[in-house]
């Protein structure tokens, strides 16, 4: 197998940044490891080392990066590329990432969900690209690793509370599809307040985007497993973004909860098999809790409860 250090400062060298300092950043749940890369001038840089097998995504992230740039957004500039090899090196977005901010200064998190409203708006608005389409089907089979890992986990009613979901899927998604950068939260956005506009907000992680309901990222937002968000808020953002968005109001908060049982159910499954995130838990089984509520998913609660003894319901 290739020597993974030496690729790295082949590749350093090529792109001119072998003398940089450099400095490990925290990553996600994936394979994928960041450095800060420091010049003696100062200059900063951000390595991003996705070997490609453990990562193929690499070439998404490339090709994703350049669309939302020419839409405007502050994805972050790729001043030297290895795709096949994956490695990237990035314009550094600093560290101001929202779920900081907010950790920081609660009150300025009403304002900074605001403020992302025009930038969900011009992705989900834009063009059509070529990216993963996922059916209701696709959404359902993402649940099903919680049938394995959350204790106590009763398959056969899961099942009957899925069947209840899908339903609900088929609806919401037979509408026109919109781009879904899927993981649009606190922790991949990064406030930039001397750009203007939806430049402003900062970009991470949106490899994996895909064509769905215009609703999703607001999901990602509102419903967020590392920073509270409290249902008021949660409510007031919404009901803005139906405002300027033009949404029907009754058609986008069904839209919402359905996507939201969808995506803290997969999130549940992620996270019961990751002790680290145990105590992010109780907040996503809330979020469950407040999307089953909902009349087109309240007839599967009982089928929800009888599957998962630890649902708040």
């Amino acid at each position: 197998m290739p020597d993974r250090n030496a690729i790295i400062t082949q590749f350093l060298e090529a792109a001119g940044w072998s003398d940089a300092t450099q400095v490990k950043l925290a990553g996600d749940m994936s394979p994928r490891r960041y450095r800060r890369l420091i010049r003696q001038s100062g200059e900063k840089a951000i390595l991003m080392d996705a070997p490609p097998e453990n990562d193929p995504s690499t070439p998404a992230f490339v090709r994703m990066t350049d669309a939302l740039r020419d839409l405007g957004c502050s994805a972050p500039e790729i001043y030297h590329a290895d795709a096949d090899a994956g490695l990237l090196l990035l314009e550094d977005l600093g560290d101001a990432l929202f779920s900081s901010v907010i950790a920081q200064d609660p009150s300025r998190q009403r304002g900074l969900y605001l403020d992302t409203l025009p930038l969900l708006l011009t992705v989900t608005t834009a063009a059509p690209i070529d990216v993963y389409k996922p059916t209701a089907s696709d959404l359902i089979d993402a649940t099903r690793l919680a049938d394995t890992t959350i204790a106590n986990a009763k398959p056969q009613h899961l099942e009957r509370f899925r069947d209840v979901l899908k339903a609900a899927l088929d609806v919401v998604l037979a509408g026109p599809s919109a781009l879904s950068l899927r993981d649009m939260h606190a922790e991949n956005l990064i406030w930039l307040p001397e750009r203007t506009g939806i430049a402003r907000i900062g970009l991470l992680d949106y490899q994996d985007a895909t064509l769905t309901h215009p609703a999703y990222d607001l999901v990602s937002l509102l419903t967020d497993a590392r920073t509270e968000v409290d249902p008021d808020l949660r409510a007031e953002i919404l009901a803005e973004y139906i405002k300027i968005s033009g949404a029907h109001p009754d058609e986008m908060q069904t839209a919402f909860a359905v996507l939201s049982a969808q995506r803290n159910l997969r999130i549940l499954g992620l996270f019961a098999r990751t002790p680290s995130k145990a105590s992010l838990m109780p907040r996503v089984w809330r979020y469950l809790d407040e999307a089953v509520d909902h009349p087109s998913l309240a007839h599967g609660r009982k089928h929800l409860e009888n599957a998962l003894p630890d649902f708040a319901g």
